[in-house]
């Protein structure tokens, strides 16, 4: 997958070094442990994504598609292991 994505973003001229993940531990634990944060609204979801957050909000232990939260809980990891984090005001973006 890594090489795959690596490969598509040279050909945008995209050059940036990525990191391959390994993921340990039980995926339902980790994508579960992300509820308190959402419900806090630590964590916003772009409305536009409906496909995507709505694989979030009816995942279960049984789900067939959990791509989505568990990308979710990798990308909350990172942000995690940052040491610093620059907020912006997000009407800036808008």
């Amino acid at each position: 997958m890594k090489q795959k994505f690596e490969e598509e973003l040279w050909k945008n001229k995209i050059y940036i070094p990525v990191e391959s993940v390994n993921s340990k531990g039980k995926k339902h634990e980790k994508i579960i442990s992300l509820e308190s944060e959402i419900k806090k609204g630590h964590i916003l979801f772009n409305v536009d994504n409906r496909a995507y957050n709505n694989q979030v909000k009816d995942y279960n232990k049984f789900a067939k598609h959990d791509d989505a939260p568990d990308s979710l809980y990798g990308a909350v990891q990172l942000l995690q292991r940052m040491k610093k984090l620059k907020f912006f005001d997000r009407n800036l973006l808008f």
